[in-house]
């Protein structure tokens, strides 16, 4: 076993800073260092130990002391989104946040921002609420903190799921920093706004699904011909058969050859395209079977779709990959200057950053590029950020064989056609004398693309038999003996 770290005997003494950085020369308190738990982000390394203080480390050797938590309190557990938050209960039922690669702990209950939010609830006569109340947990769902708690109302008692607004309750925080500025002889309220942008955006963010690797089909349900044009139990019955077909399909396309069209859904229509005007023509004369028309193009998969402007929720990078994104902030209007040399160009007063933490530097890395679009009052930072990346071949892709061009070529190399007496579309038959030449194809099932294989592999007779039924493993001596250059 091996001491990554011994946790000091002591809090450290941090002198009215934030945060300190534990190297062992620094003073301390008479306070014990109590520890309780243990908290790690796999996505960024980033590993948490809690008790009545609170370090963090990105290595698990060096830490740093968050000095923001009062060592008078005990953390009782936290959780995390695993999206950059983290919220900390206490064992008085305090709530704590934190934004991970910060070192600033904001108290969220009690505060000054949650009593707003609970004057503004009740005036509303929000039923989530009430005098008496419990909280039974903390947690984060979609990226959003929950609060599960125990009501009273009276006579009534019940368990509510209620959500916990941080950034209104950060923003209420805020405002509770006003002063007085005299306009002429009125004096009026101003309130610190100590944002230096208003609005956050992304933008140039590409089509997703080639790095969250998701299939998608696209399923109309049948177009229902009678007057009220409200579906009836038939329509719906032959909807659920159309999806669990597609379904279906989709499973079986995940086979180690390749169809002669890179979609799932070819199979489906590819002896009945002919007749799609006829099947529109009965639909358009109320000629239908059934009551139901079902438009061939409304079951298809898709390999284009769009970003919402958001990140996705993970992504998966093949060596070399890039993700590329942009940032925009828009700025208040005194966050602009203008230079004293006439001619220069504005120049933003407020120092915006961004900042990326890789949880493995040497797998990984991050640019930023900042402009500044003065017509548009924003700031945009270029870069190709990773939020969580996946390394490796991504899911989705395969090699299979290409059984449409192997029969091709072996007819144009051998000059002859040679197929099983009973003939499978799917699984041809070849003549022992003749020469193999098998090609694969590269395919990627999300975005549609696919490929010839250039590389070299060797392929090895594991098996067979004298029909389809009969085939069995072979054992390491019939392996030998029918791989072997000296088997003709």
């Amino acid at each position: 076993m091996t001491i990554l770290y011994t946790v000091p005997l002591f809090i450290p003494d941090a002198r009215g800073l934030e945060f300190l950085m534990i190297l062992g020369t620094e003073s301390y308190t008479n306070t014990p260092m109590i520890p309780k738990g243990l908290s790690f982000n796999l996505y960024n390394n980033l590993l948490f130990i809690w008790g009545n203080f609170l370090l963090q480390s990105y290595n698990a050797e060096n830490f740093i002391y968050l000095a923001d938590f009062p060592k008078e309190s005990s953390i009782k557990y936290m959780v995390n989104s695993f999206r950059g938050d983290v919220a900390i209960v206490t064992e008085t039922e305090e709530i704590w946040y934190l934004l991970e690669g910060t070192y600033h702990l904001y108290r969220i209950f009690p505060s000054h921002g949650w009593d707003i939010h609970v004057s503004l609830q009740v005036m509303k006569q929000s039923s989530l609420y009430a005098s008496k109340e419990t909280m039974v947990t903390l947690f984060y769902e979609e990226n959003k903190l929950y609060q599960l708690v125990y009501l009273t109302h009276g006579k009534q008692d019940q368990l509510v799921k209620r959500l916990v607004p941080m950034e209104k309750l950060l923003m209420y925080e805020q405002h509770k920093q006003i002063h007085t500025v005299h306009d002429g002889s009125h004096p009026t309220l101003s309130f610190s706004n100590l944002c230096p942008f208003e609005v956050m955006r992304l933008g140039n963010l590409p089509n997703p699904q080639a790095y969250t690797r998701q299939e998608r089909y696209l399923a109309r349900p049948p177009m229902v011909l009678n007057p009220s044009g409200f579906h009836s139990e038939n329509s719906l019955a032959v909807y659920q058969g159309l999806v669990y077909y597609l379904l279906r399909l989709h499973s079986k396309y995940h086979k180690p050859y390749a169809d002669p069209v890179h979609d799932p859904t070819w199979r489906w229509w590819k002896n009945k395209k002919q007749d799609e005007d006829y099947y529109f023509y009965l639909a358009s004369n109320w000629l239908s079977a059934g009551g139901v028309h079902i438009d061939m193009g409304s079951y298809e998969k898709i390999y284009d779709l769009k970003s919402h402007f958001g990140l996705p929720e993970r992504i998966f990078l093949d060596k070399g990959g890039e993700y590329h994104f942009s940032i925009f902030l828009t700025a208040r209007g005194y966050s602009f200057e203008m230079g004293t040399d006439i001619g220069s160009a504005f120049k933003v007063q407020s120092k915006v950053s961004v900042g990326v933490v890789l949880a493995d530097p040497s797998c990984t890395e991050s640019l930023i590029k900042q402009k500044v679009l003065v017509k548009r009052n924003s700031v945009l930072f270029l870069g190709n950020l990773m939020v969580p990346v996946f390394i490796g071949c991504p899911p989705g892709k395969r090699l299979a064989f290409d059984i449409t061009y192997t029969l091709k070529y072996m007819r144009q190399q051998n000059k002859h056609y040679f197929d099983c007496m009973h003939v499978d579309p799917e699984m041809p038959c070849f003549l022992y004398r003749d020469m193999f030449y098998p090609f694969f194809l590269i395919q990627d099932l999300v975005t549609g693309d696919s490929g010839s294989f250039k590389g070299s592999y060797v392929l090895k007779v594991v098996g067979g038999g004298p029909s389809l039924d009969s085939i069995v493993d072979y054992n390491e001596e019939e392996i030998y003996r029918y791989n072997s250059p000296l088997d003709k």
